[in-house]
């Protein structure tokens, strides 16, 4: 299997950051399960010296999704910094597109998964674009704010050209 993967945070508009991932079956081929998440149940324990502290930072309060976008809601335990964020797959086997995604949810983090039939020598390609807000600098509704920036952004492709031509007039 052949695994390539590319990310960015964007330098045309900070609320947005994407990721690619292409995977080809080299030698086979076999179905393969892909799934996403927004995780708003991390902890931070990687450290030894601050086990003793709280390493579970973030409360969820709200979370869902449907088809290809999904978004969730969570607050920072100490400052109560509400943190937003939706996001929106898109899937292709060897260039066709796929929409047969399926959500779960849990308390703090929404899963999206799908199944392929990969097949060698054909490449599966997973975008995920993903919009944050935080209450420190959005204060309209920002799930609707999150929701509508994924909003006919375009493939991860124009989204990293946009950012690239951001960074090339900074420097």
């Amino acid at each position: 299997t052949n695994i390539e993967s590319c990310r960015f945070a964007s330098m045309d508009n900070r609320h947005l950051a994407a990721l690619r991932y292409r995977i080809t079956p080299l030698n086979y081929s076999a179905p393969i399960s892909i799934f996403s998440a927004l995780d708003g149940t991390i902890i931070n324990e990687g450290v030894e010296r601050y086990k003793s502290l709280n390493s579970k930072h973030l409360v969820p309060l709200e979370q869902g999704g449907e088809g290809a976008l999904s978004w969730l809601k969570v607050k920072t335990n100490q400052s109560n910094t509400e943190i937003t964020e939706a996001s929106k797959l898109s899937l292709t086997v060897d260039n066709i597109p796929c929409h047969d995604f399926g959500v779960t949810v849990d308390d703090g983090i929404v899963y999206t998964y799908m199944d392929v039939d990969g097949k060698e020598g054909k490449t599966i390609t997973l975008e995920k674009t993903v919009a944050m807000a935080t209450s420190l600098e959005t204060q309209s509704d920002r799930r609707t704010f999150v929701m509508d920036q994924l909003l006919g952004i375009g493939d991860f492709d124009t989204l990293f050209q946009k950012s690239a031509t951001a960074w090339g007039s900074v420097w």
